[in-house]
């Protein structure tokens, strides 16, 4: 039986002091794996996207070796930021639009214009700082620490999960963008119960039972579960039908719940019989963050004629809102003076597995 042991909720300090926030940069983001993009975006050589991490601008590409490779997004002459489209392909190199600085797919400066007599210039010396990078299931993901383990090792618990939906194959069909004035931790709170299913998403109910749910995962980075879909419906949607094609792989209980995890410290990963949703978190200060959600279907649905995503993402967009309010209506309450959070209801038991394990890298080691 799930329980909150009586724990109390996180100090409001944690979520509303920009000097906890800079220390989180450090602590907390630069030491775990964070996601940034996909695979099947940059498919040819010289494909490219923008994205951010831990508060910086970086470019995800292919290079000449069909590797992923993520470099900051900056010339290394004055800090120009290289790279101003979201994602396109380049057909020989990187160029800087300032004073025409150029970089080969492996980051290594190949030209720089009237610098080769300069004093103390060496080109060599000179190439895009490179961010460590890996990918997992066709996601692509960076790392600031030397020190972390491998990213194979640290998502191996989804490993089975992930292949059974086939989340390599899928395609992204549709992608929502959101600016949340909240702390980067409510969405994850928020994302790790439904407490507040039956008053916030009333449009759930007919769905799935929040006391239904269950947990795969109940301490560590990665936590959450199944939660059981209604009898009478296929999947969440607003009519509750399917929307794509079921996997071949997936077991009965597959097929029948909706799964909810959340990766510490930037993604939530949610499978339904027939789609994925992943959303990408970007905390962009210690009271906004950007969220990009994006839904995967099968190859074969998403280049169906009649394929239509939206009966999935704007019943999601509508739940996403609704999640959205509720955690911004939490950031401006939580600066009251004097507040103090009340003991956990046991149908929040992850909250208290991820405030210990938050705890756990924030504090002084």
């Amino acid at each position: 039986m799930r329980s909150s042991n009586g724990q109390r909720g996180l100090t409001p300090k944690l979520s509303i002091d920009p000097n906890v926030f800079t220390l989180e940069r450090e602590r907390v983001f630069a030491s775990h794996w964070q996601l940034i993009g996909f695979e099947n975006s940059i498919v040819e050589q010289g494909q490219f996207f923008r994205s951010s991490f831990n508060g910086s601008e970086v470019v995800c590409i292919r290079d000449k070796r069909d590797r992923v490779r993520v470099f900051q997004n900056v010339c290394r002459h004055r800090g120009t930021l290289l790279c101003e489209e979201a994602s396109g392909c380049f057909k020989t190199a990187m160029t800087c639009k300032y004073h025409g600085w150029k970089y080969g797919f492996d980051g290594s400066l190949v030209s720089a214009p009237n610098m080769l007599d300069t004093a103390e210039f060496e080109k060599e010396k000179y190439g895009l700082h490179e961010i460590r990078c890996a990918t997992w299931q066709g996601l692509i993901f960076c790392n600031a620490s030397n020190t972390a383990k491998d990213l194979s090792t640290f998502l191996a618990p989804l490993d089975s999960v992930a292949t059974r939906y086939r989340l390599k194959e899928l395609q992204i069909a549709s992608t929502i963008h959101y600016d949340i004035d909240a702390n980067w931790k409510l969405l994850f709170q928020n994302f790790n119960e439904c407490y507040h299913c039956p008053s916030v998403h009333p449009q759930l109910t007919p769905l799935t039972n929040y006391r239904d749910a269950e947990n795969d995962f109940e301490s560590g980075p990665i936590l959450g579960g199944p939660m059981k879909i209604r009898e009478g419906a296929e999947t969440i949607s607003h009519d509750g039908r399917l929307c794509g094609t079921i996997s071949s792989g997936l077991n009965d209980l597959d097929q029948n719940a909706a799964r909810y995890y959340t990766i510490f410290p930037s993604w939530f990963l949610s499978l339904f019989p027939d789609y994925v949703m992943i959303h990408q978190l970007s905390p962009v200060a210690f009271n906004k963050t950007r969220i990009r959600c994006d839904f995967l279907f099968n190859p074969i649905t998403v280049n169906s004629k009649d394929f239509d995503s939206s009966k999935v993402s704007q019943f999601w967009d509508e739940t996403n809102r609704q999640d959205w309010e509720m955690c911004e209506r939490v950031q401006i309450g939580l600066t009251t003076p004097d507040f103090e959070p009340s003991p956990y209801s046991n149908l929040e038991s992850l909250l208290v597995a991820f405030d210990d394990y938050y705890k756990s890298h924030i504090s002084e080691k």
